[in-house]
């Protein structure tokens, strides 16, 4: 059986202000929130913050046999990873190049009341890179949900895709996006699978 979630963000303007030598991170502060990421439910990510709590799903998907449950996912990009991504139209060179968010993901799983859980992690590289790394991609519950019922929840974390502060001299060459906007977007598939 397999399960589909589609997420978005839209990346709001904000100032970086580089307080120490040029190309360092000395004193950077950034004013005003870098995406607002919707799916399920939305939040507000800050830069440089932790994993934000998306919500839970209740009967997620409904078992009454030990499961595996395996998870992959895309973008329009076609990065085969989840890592919110648009494609540059305006602002920017607006070449058709593709701008992507650092994404991390992290899903919680649970069946029994908690008494078999697993978490799943995937975070993209840094500097709107197009790779990333699965953390228990695959997850196995040996017990069947006593009511059938599995739970989620769900976590996220996205930086803006390029190098802070942004002001050396290889940054300036308008190789990247203004990135504020909207389009932002990835889905994550979960497969499950009988045991």
């Amino acid at each position: 059986m397999i399960q589909t979630f589609n997420y978005g963000a839209t990346v709001q303007k904000y100032i970086e202000v580089g307080g120490g030598a040029v190309g360092t991170n000395a004193n950077r502060k950034v004013m005003g929130f870098a995406a607002t990421l919707a799916g399920n439910s939305s939040a507000v990510l800050m830069p440089g913050g932790g994993h934000t709590y998306m919500g839970s799903q209740q009967n997620v998907v409904y078992a009454n046999t030990p499961f595996s449950v395996t998870y992959n996912g895309n973008n329009a990009a076609l990065d085969a990873l989840p890592i919110l991504a648009q494609q540059e139209t305006t602002g920017g060179t607006g070449n058709g190049s593709w701008d992507r968010l650092q994404t991390g993901i992290s899903i919680g799983q649970y069946i029994n009341n908690y008494a078999e859980s697993f978490v799943t992690k995937f975070i993209s590289n840094p500097d709107g890179a197009n790779t990333g790394t699965w953390t228990n991609q695959t997850v196995s519950f040996i017990n069947a949900p006593h009511n059938g019922e599995v739970e989620q929840d769900w976590y996220f974390d996205v930086a803006l895709p390029h190098a802070s502060p942004d002001f050396t001299a290889s940054q300036k060459s308008q190789k990247l996006s203004a990135d504020a906007g909207t389009g932002y977007a990835c889905t994550i598939i979960a497969t499950y699978t009988a045991i």
